[in-house]
């Protein structure tokens, strides 16, 4: 996953990410027209199987919004993604699969 993502760009989650943001950004990504498919965003449990760590930081994640019987390691799947057939929860995808990505951007 991090050979995946730009090095310029730094995941929009991260290790601050908790439910009241996800909440507050989820909606946002079901009504962009940008986001018509499934969408990286950071995530990974390739190092140990089952710990999910932010790329970025590598810390454990702190809140997860899993999708459906997921995460289901399919085929050895290591990376976290926004699925748009589950209205954009998360699953783990092959990280070799391409699909566009969220990065976070400093308004300041």
């Amino acid at each position: 996953m991090a050979e995946i993502l730009p090095k310029r760009c730094k995941t929009l989650y991260n290790q601050s990410i908790n439910q009241s943001i996800y909440l507050s950004i989820h909606p946002l990504i079901n009504l962009s027209t940008q986001f018509v498919e499934t969408v990286w965003v950071g995530g990974t449990d390739s190092s140990e199987e089952g710990r999910w760590t932010w790329a970025e930081s590598t810390d454990a994640m702190s809140f997860t919004a899993w999708g459906p019987n997921q995460p289901n390691d399919y085929n050895n799947q290591d990376c976290l993604s926004l699925y748009m057939q589950y209205n954009f929860t998360w699953v783990d995808r092959d990280c070799l699969n391409t699909y566009k990505y969220i990065c976070e951007k400093n308004l300041q």
